[in-house]
Formats: C-alpha cells, structure tokens, sequence
C-alpha cells in the first residue's frame, strides 16, 4: 500500500512474508531515503488522507471484534501522525451500545464494515485538508 502527503513525503505499507506479524509503515522522501518506520499492529487496505497541518494520516487497517459469541472479522479506521518525519501509530478508541444492552469498546477510530458482508471501495476520505468523511 502507498500513500503521499502534500509535503511530498511518501508513506509504504509493507509485510515480511516470512512472518506475518512483522508489518511496517515506512516514511519516506520523495528520492527513497528512508525517514523512519514504525510497525503496524495490523494489516493495512489503504491510506485514506493526510492532514499536511497536523501531521496526521489515516488507514483502513484489519479488525476483528467478537459479538454474541461470533467473529466479525472487518475493517476500520485508525490513525497515525508524523512529527519531526518520525512516524507513530496512535492508539484510538470508541464505543457504542448493541441493541440497547450491550456497549462494545473498539480500539479505532470507526469500525467500517464487516468483509465477509460488505466489499466497498472507500472507507473513509479526508476532505479539504479537514474534514473526516
């Protein structure tokens, strides 16, 4: 997965096939030279948008959460920033309430959809620099 932001930093998801929990998002220049990485707790599908003031970025990253003793497995929002071209993940969280009985906590921003239902194109979109949609 790649990604760019307006200060032409270029941002690479990347997995070691040899092991599938080492997965890492590089930050780099415009010529290649490597900023720095961070490792990715889960698997990316895209890079949704870049805030060039903040520093932060957003992905629709792998989720998995258990409901009424079933899996549901998905995808979800989640975020990073960038500061000083060092590059983070940023631990999020929400919560709604099912049914009216039970809250779910979910560490992302949005839990987007769940894959083995919904296939869609665009998760999530940063809009004019601002705006989450």
């Amino acid at each position: 997965m790649i990604g760019a932001d307006s200060q032409e930093r270029v941002y690479i998801y990347a997995r070691n096939i040899s092991n599938s929990v080492d997965r890492r998002i590089f930050l780099m220049n415009s010529s290649e030279e490597v900023y720095s990485y961070t490792s990715a707790p889960v698997s990316i599908y895209s890079f949704d948008g870049f805030n060039s003031e903040t520093g932060s970025f957003y992905m629709e990253t792998y989720y998995d959460y258990y409901s009424w003793g079933y899996s549901h497995p998905g995808r979800a929002l989640n975020m990073g920033i960038v500061a000083d071209n060092q590059i983070y993940c940023v631990s999020t969280s929400n919560s709604l309430l099912e049914r009216s009985i039970i809250t779910r906590d979910f560490s992302c921003i949005e839990y987007l959809c769940q894959d083995v239902y919904f296939e869609h194109q665009n998760g999530a979109e940063l809009l004019g620099n601002h705006y989450l949609v």
